[in-house]
């Protein structure tokens, strides 16, 4: 059950990643069962339990974790947040030269919008990480 979890809970975690590699939205405006686009990470659980039993049953379930809840999704992309920059800050510390570029624009409704991009060497390979 433990392993079936961890499993469950590494597929929650690469659509997180994969939905921010791609710079694509998270929810959908209408999230319900009866909706027929649901937001990408719900559309993609749904794609992955076409595939994998697991899924589809983690999914199905009446009682236990499903992490499709709000609150749920924004605990995981916090906690991958702060993974990814434990290891850019690793990768920053061993880099004898860092290059930072901040660009800042609006978004569509207006506000603010900050970039930035470090450019490193590591191991005798560039790195840029946004």
């Amino acid at each position: 059950m433990v392993s079936r979890n961890k499993r469950y809970l590494g597929r929650l975690i690469q659509v997180i990643c994969f939905l921010g590699k791609q710079e694509l939205s998270f929810r959908g405006h209408d999230e319900s069962d009866q909706s027929e686009n649901k937001g990408n990470y719900l559309e993609m659980l749904d794609m992955l339990a076409q595939e994998e039993q697991f899924v589809r049953e983690k999914l199905e379930s009446i009682s236990g974790f499903k992490g499709t809840s709000s609150e749920i999704k924004n605990e995981l992309i916090e906690c991958t947040t702060l993974v990814v920059k434990e290891t850019i800050q690793k990768e920053l510390d061993l880099a004898e030269f860092v290059s930072v570029q901040a660009d800042e624009t609006l978004d569509v409704s207006c506000k603010s919008q900050m970039s930035v991009i470090f450019r490193y060497c590591v191991n005798d390979s560039v790195q840029e990480r946004f």
